[in-house]
Formats: C-alpha cells, structure tokens, sequence
C-alpha cells in the first residue's frame, strides 16, 4: 500500500523520531501554514494538500481532531487515518488522561521546543501585549488571558534537548506566576500511526472518496447494545 504521511509543522521533529523508532519509510509532507487558531482555515489548508496527492492509497495524518478542522474534509483516491485525541498536547503525552494525571488537578499549558518557535505562541504573544498596551492595561489583558493558569508543562518528548529550551519556559513561567515543571512524553502514539491495522477506538479511517463527518471526530465511540 503506497503511503504518505501529512504532519503538522509543530510535531514534525517527533514525527521523524517516530519514523526512525519504527524503521519507517513513507514519504512525509509537512503543512507549514497551520492556522491551528481558525479551524476552518486549516481544514482549506489540509484539503489543498490532499487534493494535490496522487498515486497514494493512504494518508496518515499526524494531526488530531484539532478543534473540528478535520470536519468536512474529503479524501481522494486514498483513505485516511487520524488520530482519535483532542489536540496535539494529547497526541505527545500519549492519551487524554496522560495529559490530564500530568497537571496533577490543575490547569496548566504544555509547551514544546517547535511550539516555542511557533510564531503565535504564548512568549510572542506576551510580547505583542505589552508593546501595544500601556503596562496597566496590558497586566489586565494578561491576567485575563492566563489568569486561570496554576503551571507550564516541558513535554520532554525525547525529539529534542530539553535544556536547550528551559531558559526560555522558565523566564516564561515566572512572567506568568506559574509553576515550572517537565514531564515525560511518548512518541507511542504516533508510532502507532504509522503501524497497521488502526485500531478504531484510537484512529479515525475515512474510505477514499468520502467525507469526515462530526459523528467520525467523536473522541469515544459509541457502546453498541444489542
């Protein structure tokens, strides 16, 4: 089966490490324009990629759900797997309850170093804030924003130097009053993706010429009774 994998720009270094841990071959194509904060912008972005695809019989996405962008997007030729998670957070630390035990009850932000060299991330846009407002009205805006945050979360995902970054999310951390921690990723799941068969209960595989509907992005499938 001819094979592509489509990734997200911010997950490309665990996608590549994934790709070395299982002997994987498959061509990989990188989305640069993410969009990921105007879903219906990344699905046109995605969609572009795949309706450019040819001689392919499936596309592995690494992506997730990511905020209903995959809703309404159309295979081609090819069937295409997701991952059955959240948002790309999720897809780094394993499952939803990984990240979830990680924040020890709380409500915290996990970063990355790609994430850290996203042009939207959080440190840039602290520093738009204060650029632009008077340094009253900026605290409030900031306070408004991250106020509900207690911690900032390393994803140490082993695709990257940890201590490279740690001067950078601590500064961050401490701009913010929040606690500073580093916490144990996987590239497990993605590692799965570019293993068959899906399991069903993990990815969502669209058939070729079909579209993804609301009912295939549901997080948990459905418990069939007879």
């Amino acid at each position: 089966m001819r094979t592509k994998i489509l990734s997200c720009r911010t997950l490309e270094p665990e996608v590549r490490l994934a790709m070395k841990q299982c002997g994987c071959s498959f061509e990989l194509e990188v989305l640069q324009e993410n969009n990921h904060d105007v879903p219906s912008q990344l699905r046109r972005n995605i969609q572009k990629k795949l309706d450019a695809m040819e001689r392919v019989d499936r596309v592995l996405m690494a992506f997730t759900t990511c905020g209903g962008a995959m809703v309404g997007l159309k295979t081609g030729d090819f069937e295409l797997v997701i991952p059955r998670l959240d948002d790309c957070l999720s897809l780094l630390m394993g499952s939803m309850e990984r990240r979830k035990a990680a924040l020890e009850g709380g409500f915290g932000m996990f970063v990355t170093k790609s994430w850290l060299e996203h042009e939207k991330n959080t440190a840039a846009e602290l520093e738009r804030i204060q650029r632009t407002y008077a340094p009253e009205r900026a605290n409030r805006i900031i306070q408004a924003m991250y106020g509900n945050f207690d911690s900032l979360n390393v994803i140490d995902t082993g695709a990257y130097d940890v201590d490279v970054i740690l001067p950078r999310t601590e500064a961050l951390a401490r701009q913010l009053n929040l606690k500073h921690r580093v916490v144990q990723g996987t590239t497990s799941y993605l590692e799965a993706l570019l293993r068959s068969p899906h399991d069903p209960g993990r990815f969502i595989v669209i058939p070729p010429h079909t579209a993804v509907t609301e009912a295939d992005t549901c997080l948990r499938l459905p418990i069939l009774t007879n």
